[in-house]
């Protein structure tokens, strides 16, 4: 056998032994798209019995805040993301909120805390015939 049949196998056997020890032995699912439309929810794991913040993700899609009513909890953080082509933003009309100017794919964030409790009707207020209504438990 020559040098280079050698080196051509030894070289194929470590590519083949290296892509095994990388992987898992386990196919990965294919990611699923969802739309946006729908609210999110993530909750990160913790003990069972735990206070468990979450983040809730309410789409502007359609000159619409989808959904137009959510309930939150102390502790929990609301995110509004624009899909629109159009700038839009989330304030609250008591003033207890207000995401800042979103442009196309940007993202606003507000964790609700005890001063927040209650029930806030909230606008875009470039787009006023927009409407929404966040309640913090």
């Amino acid at each position: 056998m020559s040098i280079r049949p050698a080196i051509s196998l030894l070289l194929l056997g470590s590519v083949m032994t290296w892509m095994l020890a990388c992987s898992s032995g386990t196919p990965t699912p294919a990611t699923q798209n969802t739309p946006a439309a729908a609210s999110t929810t993530e909750k990160p794991a913790t003990a069972p019995d735990a206070q468990q913040a979450t983040t809730h993700t309410i789409s502007i899609t359609g000159f619409k805040f989808q959904p137009s009513e959510l309930t939150v909890k102390v502790g929990d953080t609301v995110e509004w993301k624009n899909m629109d082509s159009m700038p839009h933003n989330a304030v609250a009309k008591d003033k207890s909120f207000d995401s800042g100017k979103l442009k196309t794919g940007m993202t606003g964030k507000f964790v609700a805390d005890e001063k927040a409790k209650g029930t806030h009707d909230y606008i875009c207020t470039y787009h006023p015939n927009m409407k929404a209504r966040l309640t913090v438990e």
